[in-house]
Formats: C-alpha cells, sequence, structure tokens
C-alpha cells in the first residue's frame, strides 16, 4: 500500500494514476471530504481525511504503508515543520521507501519556499528512511489558471521579465517517475533534477502558442502586486514568497533545461513545451493547477 499526500490535487492524482498503472494500491490522503471523489477517481483504493498538522491523523494515515509520496502544501510558512513532522512519523510507522517532491534549486536561499524544502531534504538525509528527492522546474501546467484569458483574449501575462529563460517540465512525466522510484529497485538514496530539454522565455513561448493556436498571442507585463490582487492572495508569507520568487525570475530567470536525467529515468524524452501546449489546445482544462 502506497500513501499519497495530496491525492487530490493535480500532482497528487497524476502520481496515483501513473502508481495504479504500474500495479500499485494507493491510499489517497486528502484534507477535504468533498475531495475525496478525485482521488477515488484517480485509483485511490482507499482514502483517508486529514490534516498534515495533526499527528493523529498522520498515524491513520501512515499505517500499514510500506512506501510514501510526499508533497508540501504550497507556500505555507510551517512547510518545513511539517515535513520533518511527516518524515520523522513515517520512519516511526516502518515506511520502506519515502519520495519527495522539492524544487530545483533548493539551495537558493532567497527563496523562501525552497529554503523549507531544503530543509526537508536535509530532514531525509538525517533519517533511515530510502528516500527519492524529486526536484522539480517550473511546473508546465501553471499556466493552466492563465489558458481562458489567452485563448479569450489572446494575451499572455506574467509578472516578471518577458525576457527570463525559464525551465520546465510536465507533470504527467514527473507522475511517472515517482511511479517509478515508488515501486522499482534502484531510485533509493538519491536526488533527481527533472527538466524537459531547454528554456523558453515568455516572447518565446508566445510565438509557440501563436503557432499552435493559428493566431498571434501577445506578450503582456504585469505588475507583482496587481498579480498577487488577481490570484486573491492575501496571506503575509505566502506574498512574500511569490514576491522574492517573481523578482528572482526578473533577475536572473529559472536556469536548468538539461532533461538528462528524467530522459534516463523515463526511458524516453520528455513531453516539451510545445507538446504540452498541443495537448492543452486541444482540450480546455476544467481544473486550476493546484500543486
Amino acid at each position: 500500500m502506497i500513501l499519497v499526500f495530496g491525492a487530490s490535487g493535480t500532482c497528487g492524482e497524476a502520481v496515483t494514476r501513473a502508481l495504479v498503472k504500474e500495479g500499485a494500491k494507493v491510499r489517497g490522503f486528502v484534507r477535504h471530504e468533498e475531495k475525496a471523489a478525485i482521488a477515488s477517481a484517480a485509483g485511490a483504493s482507499e482514502i483517508v481525511l486529514g490534516d498534515l498538522r495533526n499527528m493523529e491523523s498522520l498515524e491513520k494515515a501512515l499505517n500499514g504503508v510500506t512506501e510514501v509520496f510526499y508533497m508540501a502544501p504550497r507556500f505555507v510558512a510551517d512547510e518545513a515543520f511539517i515535513g520533518r513532522m511527516v518524515i520523522r512519523m513515517a520512519s516511526r510507522a516502518g515506511v520502506q521507501k519515502f519520495v519527495f517532491q522539492s524544487a530545483l534549486h533548493s539551495n537558493v536561499r532567497i527563496l523562501l519556499h525552497h529554503e523549507f524544502k531544503r530543509e526537508v531534504e536535509e530532514a531525509l538525509y538525517e533519517s533511515d528512511l530510502d528516500f527519492t528527492i524529486l526536484q522539480l522546474s517550473r511546473l508546465m501546467h501553471n499556466i493552466l489558471p492563465s489558458w481562458t484569458k489567452v485563448l479569450s483574449t489572446s494575451l499572455y501575462s506574467e509578472p516578471f521579465s518577458a525576457n527570463a529563460p525559464i525551465s520546465d517540465v510536465d507533470y504527467e512525466d514527473v507522475a511517472e517517475a515517482a511511479a517509478l522510484a515508488l515501486t522499482k529497485p534502484g531510485y533509493g538514496r538519491a536526488t533527481f533534477e527533472l527538466s524537459c530539454e531547454g528554456m523558453l522565455n515568455r516572447h518565446q513561448r508566445v510565438e509557440l502558442m501563436s503557432d499552435i493556436l493559428g493566431n498571434p498571442i501577445k506578450s503582456v507585463d504585469i505588475s507583482v502586486e496587481e498579480w498577487l490582487a488577481k490570484a486573491g492572495i492575501f496571506d503575509v508569507y505566502e506574498r512574500e514568497a511569490r514576491t522574492r520568487m517573481f523578482n528572482y525570475y526578473d533577475d536572473f530567470g529559472f536556469k536548468g533545461g538539461n532533461a538528462l536525467v528524467l530522459r534516463s529515468i523515463l526511458g524516453r524524452e520528455p513531453s516539451s513545451y510545445r507538446a504540452f501546449i498541443e495537448k492543452l489546445a486541444q482540450s480546455r482544462p476544467t481544473r486550476n493547477q493546484t500543486d
């Protein structure tokens, strides 16, 4: 039995599907009862309702499982505390394999959420768990909340420089890599950087979108404050973390774009940004990116 945290979110749902495809049994951990149907539809044979900050919830979820896929709630101030507690309790429960979804360049200290992920990585290094750490480039799925606007207005905006080079990864590829790490030997005690090949700035992205959609898409600048307001983000920590992230992108981009590791794990070429947009253009998303 493999425990998937956040099994009702975009990432956890994809990992659940990938695990079921590998023949694994999945227990989905979800916070709200109304989200349980999503995890069940993805293939989870068991559902546990709980709160990551509640030890009784974690004990119940970890009881009888041998492997764990863990991803933190996004942009929360106690991310490192929660992660360390999950690792401690997983070790106590006799979990054999622990896969942690982290971020590319978790050692960049100016990025608050990366600093917390690095602390969780360190907790795994100090544990007795057989761990696999997946360090992700920026998720291609992050465009989903903006996609309807792209289609209706032919405008694509981001709160950082249009010249910033950004590395990407398709989460379906990440889910497949996570499932392999949880069900096959040979992936333990390792940290893997996951990215598709190459980097794109916003000018190149809108050129690609224009070609696929058959009409010109224009790149538009938006301030960080305006972006935060439109996204309805008012939490002090999340505002600061996202502001630092966007300012870092503005200054340096998010370098990466080496697909060697992901290509080796998958045994094929990782999905490109073009392939992702082509797929997106064929079917409009029904839910926003949640992880």
